[in-house]
């Protein structure tokens, strides 16, 4: 009898561990195009309302408020077509506390293409009423937005709540550009291939090293810095705030699309500037003010003012970190800027459906880093063989 049931545990969990390879989920007629949702045995959750490029389906004129999925379902996404940038849902959801007792819900957000490794954080949390609680909701999501631009092939997304234990709940799914054909493949046991796609960066500048650059700056103009945990602390004191670089970044000619990773909480119109020289003209891009992180891809090729001749020759000499009207005071968060020669690779980082792969340096070291370089170089030999699985944070 304990053999029988030995061997009926193990085929359960060689089931669980079957199904718990994908993500992707039992979607209607098989089409992934149709949004699967958690029966709410887990997540109870509502999406309510449904934004394409920043535009409500009611205005659209797709549906009126409420059912949000539904609406998915009825007007099948595909980029170029009837959605060009951006999608973004509004509701409420919580984490079931008769299953996961003690979870709360941490933060909302979403993976591609069945990779988890993907995950990205999108959306504000907002204190749920009464009535959203007494239904098992423990906040209301604003703005839960998912970068599309760019992509061709057909793409899944995966909406979930990370909870305060660290885990994906997984409430949500569906694909654009037709259905997602990942599942047919036998999942891959290799940490490794659970990474998503990966892309070169011609140039990446982390945190660390922004920071250098501000610090060893040839210029600063009414702008102060604070290097902190994965990120740079921008805080202008007045409406012009810039640092010039004492030698220009190179990324060469062909690589003219910087992605910036960057959070900020502002009001009005609002841009980040790059000057390949010193003076105008300058390449620009209008940025986020929710205060929530985000990618924006500026093409260093094109000027503002638009009547000047581009001066692109591969260089970057100056970075305004945030420009507008009345932003002294205001402090804007950059994580890191990567350079890219392909305008597809740059809207496949900034969505979350690639990675860089080994980038190169912003400069050479200089000598004050050897000591540094030396260790690094002692560690990397003790963690020979030794496979780490990255996730993707913040």
């Amino acid at each position: 009898m304990k053999k029988v049931i030995a061997i009926a545990l193990t085929a359960v969990m060689l089931v669980v561990l079957a199904v718990s390879a994908s993500a992707i989920q039992e979607h209607a007629e098989g089409k992934t195009t149709n949004f699967w949702r958690d029966d709410k045995t887990n997540v109870p959750h509502s999406f309510d309302t449904l934004f394409v490029d920043g535009v409500s389906q009611m205005d659209l004129k797709w549906a009126v408020d409420g059912s949000a999925a539904k609406v998915v379902n009825d007007h099948p996404l595909v980029v170029g077509e009837n959605v060009q940038k951006t999608i973004a849902f509004r509701g409420w959801v919580g984490i079931s506390q008769d299953k996961y007792a003690g979870v709360t819900v941490s933060e909302v957000g979403y993976y591609t293409n069945d990779s988890e490794a993907s995950y990205k954080k999108s959306g504000n949390l907002i204190d749920a009423e009464d009535a959203v609680k007494a239904a098992g909701g423990e906040f209301r999501f604003e703005s839960l937005e998912i970068n599309v631009e760019g992509l061709t092939a057909p793409t899944l997304f995966t909406i979930v709540v990370k909870g305060s234990d660290g885990k994906l709940y997984p409430f949500g799914e569906f694909s654009v550009n037709g259905d997602f054909t990942g599942a047919e493949t036998p999942a891959e046991t290799d940490a490794e291939a659970e990474k998503p796609a990966t892309v070169t960066a011609a140039l990446s500048v982390d945190a660390a090293k922004l920071y250098e650059l501000f610090t060893t700056s040839n210029g600063v103009n009414t702008l102060e810095a604070e290097l902190k945990d994965g990120y740079v602390a921008f805080i202008p004191g007045g409406d012009d705030p810039f640092f010039g670089f004492a030698e220009p970044l190179n990324p060469g000619v062909d690589a003219k699309y910087a992605v910036v990773k960057y959070r900020l909480t502002s009001e009005g119109e609002r841009t980040i500037d790059f000057y390949v020289k010193i003076a105008e003209p300058h390449a620009r891009a209008a940025v986020e003010t929710d205060g929530q992180w985000h990618y924006v891809i500026v093409d260093l090729s094109s000027t503002f003012p638009e009547d000047m001749a581009t001066l692109w020759d591969g260089t970057v000499a100056r970075l305004d970190p945030l420009s507008g009207n009345g932003i002294s005071g205001t402090e804007i968060d950059i994580a890191s800027i990567d350079f890219f020669t392909s305008e597809a690779d740059a809207n496949a980082f900034a969505n979350g459906s690639a990675q860089p792969s080994q980038p190169s340096e912003p400069t050479n070291p200089s000598t004050a880093d050897a000591s540094v370089i030396a260790i690094a170089a002692v560690a990397v030999v003790a963690l020979a063989g030794v496979v780490v699985a990255k996730k993707v944070g913040k």
